[in-house]
């Protein structure tokens, strides 16, 4: 982090030394600093995707959903084709509990990148919100098949078999 103060120092107003101190932050849990960086950049330049991207994250995991899902949505504006920022908007709002538009978000991620296993265990768990259970099997087994080393997605196929009564 020192070297981006140092960054920050020798160019005050650059918006990279700015928004990778704040990814710093971000990754370090320290989540109102990497904000004041990320509100810092946005006034200087609102058009950077990856700050909205970041912003919210940072909504998200302070499971404030409306404040991710209007983060991401400014995300979307600026990259409508990147299927990361598309996936955490399906998770906004999953976590807003508007499964079906979620689903739609996760299916949009996975048809621009296939190769992506947190979109399919994320619509394999909001598929089980909604009691399709065969659905999410599917997802949560494809999911393991892209990553093999996935406990999580373990425990939720243990879920699903358990309320279809196959376990």
């Amino acid at each position: 982090l020192s070297y981006f103060e140092q960054a920050r120092e020798l160019d005050p107003q650059s918006i990279e030394a700015l928004a990778n101190g704040g990814s710093m932050l971000q990754q370090l849990g320290r989540y109102d600093e990497a904000l004041q960086r990320y509100e810092t950049v946005l006034k200087i330049a609102p058009n950077i995707a990856i700050v909205w991207h970041s912003k919210g994250r940072i909504a998200y995991d302070r499971k404030d959903f409306e404040g991710a899902r209007i983060a991401l949505e400014h995300a979307l504006q600026l990259q409508p084709n990147d299927p990361n920022i598309i996936h955490h908007y399906g998770l906004a709002l999953t976590g807003l509990e508007r499964y079906q538009e979620a689903i739609q978000q996760y299916d949009r991620a996975i048809a621009l990148n296939p190769q992506h296993p947190f979109a399919y265990f994320d619509r394999g768990k909001t598929s089980l919100r909604l009691e399709r259970y065969d659905t999410a099997l599917i997802d949560l087994e494809h999911s393991i098949q892209l990553t093999p080393n996935f406990p999580e997605a373990n425990f939720e196929i243990a879920f699903a078999l358990l309320a279809k009564g196959q376990l």
